[in-house]
């Protein structure tokens, strides 16, 4: 699909790299000239200069919020507490067996909580599997055990 731009490009024999320059909007200069201004550029933003390639939020009720800790009842009444990034294990007897392929079951797997959004806590194995699991809320909090070191700090993973 050819544009206008591209047509002039060709027909005036603009070479690529000024042709890239023109696409991307703004010149080396006025970028470094924005990167040194000593005021934030979201107050550049309000104001109504143009920062390339970014975007900022007008009011904080536009920002996006994602939880880093969620707390949720067990059948039993007691609560689970769980933090992005903390270790957790599998409290079940055929823990691993629905993977397939590592001959046994395994119940110590120890997984890192990377996400607590939409009612669901995603997991990843520690370890050189890179399995995934996508849990509920209500089943993490009575199937898994979020790992804490002696003093009582969750066990953070990465």
């Amino acid at each position: 699909m050819s544009t206008a731009f591209d047509d002039i490009v060709d027909d005036h024999n603009i070479d690529s790299r000024t042709a890239g320059q023109a696409k991307r909007g703004i010149d080396a200069k006025r970028r470094n000239q924005l990167t040194k201004i000593p005021t934030p550029n979201h107050i550049l933003a309000q104001q109504g200069v143009h920062i390339p390639g970014r975007s900022y939020i007008s009011d904080p009720s536009e920002a996006i919020t994602y939880p880093t800790t969620i707390h949720h009842k067990d059948d039993d009444g007691n609560t689970v507490t769980v933090h992005l990034h903390q270790g957790v294990v599998e409290d079940m007897d055929d823990a691993f067996g629905d993977f397939d392929g590592l001959g046994e079951d395994d119940n110590t797997v120890e997984w890192t909580v990377v996400g607590l959004d939409n009612g669901t806590v995603n997991l990843t194995v520690v370890g050189e599997w890179g399995k995934r699991r996508e849990i509920d809320y209500e089943t993490f909090a009575n199937q898994y055990e979020p790992l804490t070191l002696a003093d009582g700090q969750p066990k953070w993973n990465y």
